[in-house]
Formats: structure tokens, C-alpha cells, sequence
């Protein structure tokens, strides 16, 4: 019984997610980050924020393909506020447990994201928005 609940709650979420994620409608916000790749240096990135999502694309053309560089599951992540010597506000998104925080597929199926000129973490997201918003 509880492994049935369980696979129902599973196959619920996964819907949820799916809906949300193919949804244009359900944005909540949708601007430019710098997020900090694996080799401490910046990058400019177009960002989508929806309801327990966060869609990472190389260029705000989301719609074309070879954009999308990753999805950032934010129902499996903490956030911090990072203190910064430099205008806008810097934060840090990352999962308790050292997990990857990336869904293992894009909005349209994709298999992998986008190449980036550094990699990016897989545990954590550290990114810095021009102002608090």
C-alpha cells in the first residue's frame, strides 16, 4: 500500500512539474543572472523562474533549440543570501544533502543542456542578479 501511495504521489509531482514547466503562462519571473561556473568565473545567462523551477538558457531565444543549458529543481534546494563587495544582490542555491540540484531533462525533452565556456556545479548554483527584485 504505502509503495503504491508513493508511486502515485511520484507520477502526481511529475505531472505537476511537467505542467508547470510546459505552461508559458506560469512565470514567475524572467531576467538575466551571472551565475558563477565551476572555475569561479562569471557568466551572463538568461534565467526563467517558475514555481519550484529555475530554467538556465544561454540567450533569452528560449524558444530555439540549443539554448536551454540546464533546469535547477528548487523544491530539492536551500538558498542563502552570499554577502558581496559588488552592486546586486548574490545568493547561493544548493542541496542540503552534496546532491545534484539539475532535472535530467530540458523543457523540450533534451537530454543535455547547452555547452557553456565553463561547467557549471552540479550541487550548488551560486548567481548574482543586478538588483534585489
Amino acid at each position: 500500500k504505502q509503495k503504491r501511495e508513493y508511486r502515485d504521489e511520484k507520477k502526481r509531482v511529475t505531472r505537476e512539474l511537467l505542467t508547470a514547466l510546459h505552461d508559458p503562462t506560469i512565470v514567475v519571473m524572467a531576467d538575466w543572472l551571472k551565475v558563477r561556473g565551476t572555475l569561479r568565473k562569471w557568466n551572463r545567462y538568461f534565467c526563467i523562474l517558475k514555481p519550484g523551477l529555475l530554467l538556465v538558457y544561454k540567450s533569452s531565444k528560449v524558444d530555439k533549440s540549443g539554448q536551454w543549458i540546464g533546469t535547477v529543481l528548487l523544491n530539492n534546494c536551500e538558498l542563502i543570501e552570499r554577502p558581496s563587495k559588488k552592486d546586486g544582490f548574490c545568493f547561493k542555491l544548493f542541496h542540503p544533502m552534496d546532491q545534484s540540484i539539475w532535472a535530467t531533462r530540458g523543457p523540450l525533452g533534451e537530454s543535455h543542456g547547452a555547452v557553456t565556456i565553463q561547467p557549471l556545479p552540479t550541487t550548488y548554483l551560486i548567481c548574482r542578479a543586478s538588483s534585489e527584485q
